[in-house]
């Protein structure tokens, strides 16, 4: 099992998560207001509220996986899940170090994806194709194209986003114990 994984326990029902709606969201938006560079702080604790509340468990063609969590650490990015795949149970980390390029583009920077200790190169295709699979489903062609290239090319997209009217851009993505810290910029 990897040495960080602490799932949050699943959590049902329809309500938004409290960490999103009356802290990050409202952030967010408050700080775009002004104009100028800012900073967010997204706390590990309050993703995995989130994830808890809607990502919990999901099933792609005979892939299951339960118990999805988020950790940030100085290293980057790990999301893990308790996975079942033709008999087989495992835990899954897709390690990950977000980033914003030299070309100013934005990217997940997967690293790896491994099945308990094992680092297993197939894997990342597999789980790609299967959430891609199901993303296809589910999302708008605009969306999933944007999705599928950060997941299944490792690929990027332009960090930009519109909050109360106002447009922002990412400039930095950085990652420290329990916290990714993104710092914005206006965008004309």
């Amino acid at each position: 099992m990897p040495f960080n994984y602490d799932p949050p326990y699943p959590i049902d029902g329809n309500e938004i998560s409290l960490y999103l709606t009356n802290k990050l969201g409202p952030q967010l938006h408050n700080k775009a207001q002004y104009g100028r560079p800012f900073d967010l702080v997204v706390d590990e604790y309050g993703v995995n509220d989130i994830v808890a509340r809607r990502l919990h468990s999901r099933q792609f063609d005979g892939l299951t996986i339960r118990r999805i969590g988020i950790a940030f650490e100085p290293s980057g990015v790990y999301l893990m899940g308790r996975c079942k795949y033709k008999g087989l149970g495992f835990i899954a980390t897709v390690v990950m170090k977000p980033e914003i390029d030299k070309n100013g583009d934005f990217s997940l920077g997967i690293k790896k994806v491994k099945a308990g200790r094992a680092r297993l190169p197939f894997a990342a295709a597999i789980i790609r194709r299967k959430i891609a699979d199901r993303l296809e489903e589910s999302a708008g062609e605009e969306l999933f194209g944007d999705i599928a290239e950060l997941l299944l090319n490792n690929g990027t997209i332009e960090p930009v986003m519109k909050v109360g009217g106002v447009k922002i851009r990412a400039e930095r993505i950085v990652t420290v114990e329990e916290k990714m810290i993104i710092s914005f910029v206006p965008y004309e």
